[in-house]
């Protein structure tokens, strides 16, 4: 009676020594796989962080360049010249005009 001694009793034992060789390869390639994204995940989170920095800096410059707008803005509709304005600035001309009329009227009657 001949016997494989490489094969145990049930005859499994051949396969699972050429399998395990492939399976811890298969392993090391995964394990080397997901050592490589975790390092770009970490270089992707610090680049997206430097950048969410920047973004802040510039919306805080940007947050103060509209605060200065609005202002200046608001300080232009105050200077600007209304109708308004021009009504009141005509019947001042035009009561000092009558009062000037009337002290020449008084100094100087009119002539019947």
């Amino acid at each position: 009676m001949t016997t494989d001694h490489r094969a145990g009793e049930n005859g499994q034992n051949h396969k699972s020594e050429r399998a395990a060789p492939m399976e811890r390869h298969l392993q090391t390639a995964i394990g080397a796989v997901l050592i490589g994204l975790v390092f770009w995940v970490g270089s992707t989170l610090t680049t997206t962080q430097t950048q969410m920095a920047v973004l802040q800096a510039k919306l805080t410059g940007l947050t103060e360049e509209v605060a200065k707008l609005r202002l200046k803005v608001e300080q232009g509709v105050d200077d600007r010249y209304r109708a308004s304005d021009a009504r009141r600035d005509l019947n001042e001309v035009w009561s000092a005009i009558k009062e000037i009329q009337e002290d020449h009227y008084r100094v100087i009657p009119p002539k019947p």
